[in-house]
């Protein structure tokens, strides 16, 4: 299955958090908090960028295979059977990435 974000959206698969005993989620920083907040994963693909009011495009600074967070009221999470759960979300919305995809 191909899937190409439009504009500049970004396809993420999501990891699922691991929680603990009061089901919060523990990052690598210590930050606690709610599982539904914040969604970890790798990026796919992303869209080709938003064209300005200029018609110039301005293209998406997340690239394939990079690990990012985003809250989840910003994007789309959707299940694809065989393949788990994905999130599209706006380039704007990705808070953090990271390049080891270890970390």
């Amino acid at each position: 299955m191909k899937i190409r974000p439009k504009n500049d959206q970004v396809l993420i698969r999501l990891e699922q958090p691991e929680t603990d005993e009061r089901g919060f989620v523990a990052t690598a920083a210590g930050i606690v908090h709610e599982p539904d907040y914040q969604w970890s994963g790798t990026v796919l693909a992303v869209g080709p960028g938003v064209v300005n009011k200029w018609g110039h495009r301005i293209p998406c600074e997340a690239e394939p295979g990079t690990r990012v967070m985003c809250e989840h009221h910003h994007g789309l999470i959707f299940e694809i059977p065989e393949y788990g759960s994905h999130m599209l979300v706006r380039d704007q919305y990705v808070m953090v990435e990271s390049d080891n995809p270890s970390a």
